[in-house]
Order: C-alpha cells, then sequence, then structure tokens
C-alpha cells in the first residue's frame, strides 16, 4: 500500500493528540489511517 501523503503531528509533552489520514478512493482495498501519540520527556 502507498500512502500519498506527509501528515504531521505537534502536541504538548505528557498530552495525547490524534491525527487521522481519510481515503478517497471508492476501492474497498485501501483502508484509512489513524494515529495516536503521547509525547514525553525522558
Amino acid at each position: 500500500m502507498k500512502w500519498l501523503s506527509s501528515p504531521q503531528i505537534l502536541a504538548k509533552n505528557d498530552q495525547s493528540a490524534e491525527i487521522s489520514v481519510h481515503n478517497n478512493s471508492n476501492t474497498s482495498e485501501y483502508k484509512d489511517l489513524n494515529m495516536k501519540v503521547t509525547p514525553s520527556l525522558q
């Protein structure tokens, strides 16, 4: 599968953030991509 996007996300330390990339194709072989992150400085 090839994604033609470059999503970026900005989140504060210890606060969760979520990004979704949706498919606008009519074929069922492609899916949406969801990503959730919680950054923390160590």
